[in-house]
Formats: structure tokens, sequence, C-alpha cells
């Protein structure tokens, strides 16, 4: 799994898994994306209500780095499915239209750049959007680490939707995520938490270290699959 680093700083001598998050607040082009990471554009929903000339005057300064943009998270509510539904129609639409507007200026397209959905507590009752390529696992924790939620993984995996975890602030929670995927067979490409802001440089020894070891333990797996066939 890639990790998005929430951080505009310099991520110099970081693993290449780790790649970028940013949300207007940032109020720059963090130092990551410009030097080729790649990147996601979250909404700031969790902490305010969404502020659509707040949100675009952000993407005006990221959109020529848009080539290496994975997804751009639509407004949702959290901890609340049917609301973020409802959000979804508001606002998906718009929003593809301006990244489409910037993907057009810069005279190329941009496979990977998709709409994230934001899956909330009550999502496995609920449609996931047509329109979406990507599936967010938010939500509380004790429904990120549910049956229920993992039930949305795979319906998102089997609509061929990519699938991205947030608040992943721990080896425990980032191994936890690694064999659930295993235990699925599907792939999560990436996932991110904000705890990294408070103590960076803890986070990043210990997430280092977690993608050290998954990388190895990959490795090993596949030698492994060589030498028994």
């Amino acid at each position: 799994m890639l990790y998005l680093w929430p951080q505009a700083g310099s991520m110099r001598s970081m693993h290449s898994r780790f790649g970028v998050i940013t949300t207007a607040a940032h109020g720059c082009v963090p130092t990551g994306i410009k030097k080729g990471r790649l990147w996601a554009f979250d909404n700031e929903c969790f902490r305010r209500p969404f502020d659509y000339d707040r949100w675009l005057a952000h993407w005006h300064r990221l959109f020529p780095y848009s080539k290496r943009c994975l997804f751009v998270v639509v407004p949702d509510k959290p901890i609340d499915a049917q609301g973020t539904l409802a959000l979804w129609q508001d606002w998906h639409a718009l929003i593809r239209k301006q990244l489409d507007r910037f993907d057009n200026l810069a005279h190329v397209r941009k496979p990977r750049m998709g709409l994230a959905f934001a899956a909330q507590d009550g999502q496995e009752s609920l449609p996931l959007p047509d329109e979406a390529g990507w599936v967010f696992i938010a939500g509380s924790t004790e429904w990120k680490l549910s049956d229920a939620a993992a039930s949305v993984m795979q319906r998102a995996w089997d609509a061929r939707m990519y699938i991205h975890v947030g608040r992943v602030n721990s080896q425990k929670r980032y191994r936890y995520f690694r064999r659930l995927a295993e235990r699925l067979d599907l792939d999560i490409v990436s996932c991110e938490g904000t705890a990294v802001r408070f103590y960076p440089s803890q986070a990043l020894q210990r997430l280092t270290d977690i993608i050290y070891e998954c990388s190895a333990n990959a490795e090993t797996t596949a030698r492994s699959s060589l030498v028994s066939e």
C-alpha cells in the first residue's frame, strides 16, 4: 500500500511508497507533489463544512501536477452514509467538470485521476455511486474495522473501483489492512492518517519500518511461489 503523507514539506530520502495527500489548508503545492510523488486531494469535510471556492483555489494550484493525481475526494458527511450520498449527488458532477476543464487546458488526459466516494457508517446497506472510480474507507474507527466495511471494500473491488483507507496511523492498523486485503483477495492501493501531523518524526520511522517489512514479506512470498512452480 502507498502511504499518503499529509504534510507539505520536503520528502527527500523517504521511501518510494510514500505519496502525498493534500487539502486547501496547505495553501501551497506540497513539495512532494512538485517532486513527482503520487498524490490525492481531500476535501477538509472532517474538520469543516465544504467550501467550494476554497477547494477551487487549491485546485488551481494543483492542476499543473495533475498527471500524478490518484483521486479527488468528493464532499462527504463524516459517519453518515445517507448524508454522504446526498452530498455526492450535489457535488460530483461539478467537481468532475472542473477536473476535466483543467485536464483539457493541460492538453493531456490524466489516466489515474478519479473521483473518490467516502464510505461511511451504514454504507454496507446502500449502493456505491456508479460515477466513482475510488472508494475511500472513512467512517468511525469501529465501522472501519468491521465486517460491514470489509463488505463495502469487496463490493467496490468487484465493481472495479480502487480502494483507499483513511485513519491508518500505526503499524498495527497498516498490518490489519494488508492482511484484510490478502484475506479478501483484493488490492488496497493507498492509505493515510492525520496523526502524522502531530508526531511526524516518530510516525515516519514507524511507517517506514512497516513499509519495509511488508515489502520484504511480499518479496519472500514471490520467491516462494517461484520455487514451488
